[in-house]
C-alpha cells in the first residue's frame, strides 16, 4: 500500500511540474515566433509601402538614435527581398530582385505562385516571410527574407526544450528521494 501511495505522489507531482513546465515552454516559444513574424511584417508593410522595393527615404535617413524607431539605418544592407507584380488578369508584370542574389527570376515567379496558391495575404514560403498586397485586380507579393529569423526561433525551441527535459529529470529525482518522507506519517 505504502509503494502505491508514494507512486501516486511521484505521478502526481509530476504530471502538475510537467503541465506547468510545458505551458511555460509554449507560451515562452509562441511569444518569441509571433515577435519574430511581428518584426517582419513591419518591413514587408515597409517595403509594400514603396510599391515592393526600399524606401528612397529610409536610405536618406540618418540612423536613429540607439533604441529609437523600428528600423537602423543599417536595415537597407541587412534585409534581403524580391516581389513579383500582376495585372488585373494575373499576367506578371514585373520582378524586382535587385535587393537579393540567390533567387533568380523564375525561381521568383515559382514562389510568388505558390504564395498565391495559399491564398492567404501573409505567411511563411521557402524561408521567406511574404506579403500579397493587392488593390483592384492589380497585385504584388513582395517576399523577405526570413531565414535567419526563422533559425533563431528554432535554436530557441530546441534550447528551452532541452532545458524543460533537464529540469523535468532533476524534478522527478527529487520528487523520487522526497516521496517516501511525504507519504511517511501515512504509515
Amino acid at each position: 500500500m505504502l509503494k502505491r501511495m508514494s507512486r501516486r505522489f511521484i505521478g502526481a507531482a509530476m504530471a502538475a511540474i510537467t503541465a506547468v513546465v510545458l505551458v511555460l515552454l509554449c507560451c515562452l516559444n509562441l511569444w518569441n515566433y509571433r515577435g519574430v513574424a511581428d518584426q517582419l511584417d513591419s518591413t514587408l508593410d515597409l517595403l509594400a509601402a514603396a510599391d515592393g522595393s526600399w524606401p528612397d527615404f529610409a536610405l536618406q535617413q540618418p540612423a536613429p538614435p540607439r533604441g529609437g524607431g523600428p528600423f537602423s539605418g543599417e536595415m537597407p544592407y541587412m534585409i534581403r527581398f524580391f516581389a513579383v507584380h500582376y495585372d488585373a488578369g494575373g499576367n506578371i508584370t514585373g520582378i524586382d530582385h535587385d535587393f537579393i542574389a540567390s533567387v533568380s527570376e523564375e525561381e521568383a515567379a515559382a514562389y510568388a505562385a505558390g504564395a498565391l496558391a495559399g491564398g492567404r495575404t501573409r505567411g511563411f514560403y521557402k524561408g521567406y516571410r511574404y506579403l500579397v498586397r493587392g488593390d483592384g485586380g492589380a497585385k504584388s507579393v513582395i517576399f523577405l527574407n526570413a531565414e535567419r529569423e526563422l533559425g533563431a526561433v528554432r535554436s530557441l525551441l530546441a534550447t528551452t526544450a532541452a532545458v524543460a527535459a533537464l529540469c523535468l529529470a532533476a524534478v522527478f529525482i527529487l520528487v523520487l528521494l522526497l516521496a517516501r518522507r511525504a507519504v511517511k506519517p501515512y504509515m
